[in-house]
């Protein structure tokens, strides 16, 4: 399959750690190929929103299971939820994890037949003034 990118002109500076956020989305867009039908494309995108960025990562796969979703919107620990989890969860729950220890959040948006919607959002880093 093939990625698309949707990317908003301008997007400022995230206050982001490259390594942790590129590990996010190489799982995101891993996950995203494994499920999607062979040769369809995968979106990635990325747009301002308010204070922060939001990065998607959008397939047409079947769409992410109840199941999943519930375990990903669980509050506890990624080490209490892993140990119940399947394999596709246990790598989201590692992405979260990434994600959060950025000061962003992941959620995902499961449309049955359609796909899959999977959205970073982190902060943008703030302007601090020239620096002489």
């Amino acid at each position: 399959g093939e990625i698309f990118l949707e990317l908003e002109d301008d997007l400022p500076r995230l206050h982001a750690d490259k390594r942790l956020l590129r590990e996010a989305l190489m799982c995101l867009l891993d996950n995203a190929f494994r499920f999607s039908p062979p040769g369809s494309p995968v979106v990635l995108g990325a747009e301002r929103w308010g204070d922060e960025i939001l990065l998607r990562v959008e397939d047409q796969g079947p769409g992410m299971p109840e199941e999943v979703l519930r375990e990903l919107s669980r509050p506890e620990t990624v080490e209490e939820s892993a140990e119940n989890a399947g394999r596709r969860a246990k790598s989201l729950l590692v992405c979260r994890r990434f994600v959060r220890s950025m000061g962003g959040e992941l959620s995902f948006k499961a449309m049955p037949g359609e796909g899959t919607v999977a959205y970073i959002r982190i902060p943008v880093l703030p302007f601090i003034g020239e620096v002489s």
